[in-house]
């Protein structure tokens, strides 16, 4: 491939201008060094290492490959441990990872003298640091299918498995009926490269091997489709917004009688006290009523609506609610949900825009085959406004906020049905129902934002804990 052989001059050129000076260690020496061709898929280059000293050295080798731009910026980060005896002379091996990405891409390799492979690196041990820049150019037989920007869940864009370009558009593409090898002729790349991703989301769930070859498990929405929906989204929030609203001003008699009755304190302030969540109607309506009662009961019902059961969102595998919609940010909702239930306990973080969020250093190394779960949190600057959250008593407000919207419902589920008569339209599919009620919901609760029958505070991000 041409544009290939064009970026490795680039990046070769680089790094020879990059090169840790030597006088650095004493004891190790670097000889010759050869970076493999960029192209997309693992690329394996080669470095010759001397141990002068006269005890082990322990090397940590990282190859971190990053793209920047204005739309999908994948970064993989890839390590080597490797152990050398006094005087040994050997030409070591190491992996550079490279998405299916358009754009600039910078790539950093670097050698860590450690006093143990399994430690942290710390400062003053690098040993060897080379950078360069790669740049990918979309062929023009591609470009047709990057016209309108193609949209996965939220913190699935960020998952190795949708992090990068190629793999939308070769959903979009495997929908169409194409062939591995007309992908392959279309994107002006190995044919096999093109295999191994389709084995990768096979094995991940996200595509099934049928009798007309690979296919997407999930629904993938073209933008004739969006177009079509979107206006129905529209009238049904418009919908919603207006019941909703009604009920909001006859809500605080409900309260004062649970008051009253002893099973709700009067202080609103009392965050101890499980339900007075329900004096802030902005989260009550957006979190709870939206999300956690008629988003549960439109979207999973009666499975609880957990998203992100079985991995987690620094490492989000979602086949089950998993969807491609073409045609960018305006086609879709803005807002993030997370329920995670533990026993008898539960927590929900909800936010009316999607969060940054701070993941343990290498997650993707320790999850992306394992799938288990990591640390991770938020920002200090967008940590969720914390609540306890006792359930019975919230329930008496969402039976209130909630009156009138089931009939919603019914006519929402029979105008779907209706649309997807001819069977062009997965709408019982999880992934289609999470991707239009986000849609509903955005909208609905920026009518009633806007009409003043809830009050935005804070940065829009809640977290509630309780039973």
């Amino acid at each position: 491939m041409n544009r290939s052989l064009q970026a490795a001059a680039i990046l070769v050129l680089a790094c020879a201008a990059s090169v840790v000076p030597q006088t650095k260690t004493t004891d190790i020496t670097f000889g010759a060094f050869d970076v493999p061709l960029a192209r997309w898929g693992t690329q394996t280059g080669t470095l010759e290492v001397t141990n002068e000293a006269t005890y082990l050295k322990f090397l940590k080798v990282e190859t971190n490959l990053r793209f920047e731009g204005e739309y999908l910026n994948p970064n993989r980060l890839v390590q080597f441990n490797y152990i050398l005896p006094p005087g040994e002379h050997r030409t070591i091996e190491f992996d550079i990872s490279v998405p299916g990405n358009f754009g600039k891409a910078i790539l950093d390799i670097s050698i860590h003298d450690v006093v143990d492979t399994l430690d942290d690196v710390l400062p003053g041990q690098d040993v060897f640091r080379q950078s360069g820049q790669i740049r990918f150019k979309p062929e023009n037989t591609i470009l047709p299918y990057m016209q309108e920007r193609l949209t996965v869940p939220p913190r699935v864009e960020t998952s190795y498995d949708f992090d990068y370009e190629f793999s939308r558009l070769l959903v979009l593409m495997l929908t169409e009926g194409k062939t591995p090898e007309e992908i392959a002729t279309l994107a002006d790349v190995d044919v096999a490269y093109v295999r191994s991703v389709i084995d990768s989301m096979t094995a991940q769930q996200y595509l099934a091997s049928t009798a007309e070859g690979p296919r997407p498990t999930f629904p993938v929405l073209r933008l004739e489709q969006v177009q079509l929906l979107k206006p129905v989204a529209d009238e049904f929030a418009a919908r919603l917004a207006a019941v909703i609203s009604e009920n909001l001003t006859t809500l605080r008699p409900v309260l004062e009688q649970m008051v009253a009755q002893g099973n709700l304190s009067s202080d609103s302030n009392d965050i101890l006290d499980g339900g007075t969540i329900l004096y802030r109607p902005y989260p009550v309506v957006g979190a709870l009523l939206l999300w956690f009662d008629l988003g549960q009961e439109f979207i999973s019902d009666p499975r609880p609506l957990e998203i992100f059961q079985g991995s987690d969102p620094c490492n989000a595998h979602i086949p089950r609610y998993m969807y491609l919609v073409q045609g960018g940010a305006l086609f879709n909702g803005s807002h993030f949900y997370n329920l995670l239930l533990a026993q008898r306990n539960m927590m929900i973080d909800w936010s009316d825009s999607p969060p940054d969020l701070e993941c343990v250093p290498g997650y993707h190394l320790l999850t992306h085959q394992l799938r288990d779960r990591r640390d991770w949190r938020y920002p200090q600057s967008q940590s969720p406004e914390v609540h306890v959250l006792d359930t019975a008593k919230v329930y008496v407000g969402l039976r209130h906020l909630r009156r009138g919207a089931p009939e919603v419902l019914v006519d929402l589920s029979a105008r779907l049905q209706a649309i997807g008569a001819d069977g062009t339209l997965n709408f019982r599919h999880f992934g289609f129902r999470y991707w239009f009620w986000n849609l509903i919901a955005t909208r609905t609760l920026t009518l009633l934002t806007e009409q003043g029958a809830v009050v935005r505070a804070g940065n829009g991000f809640y977290r509630f804990e309780g039973r």
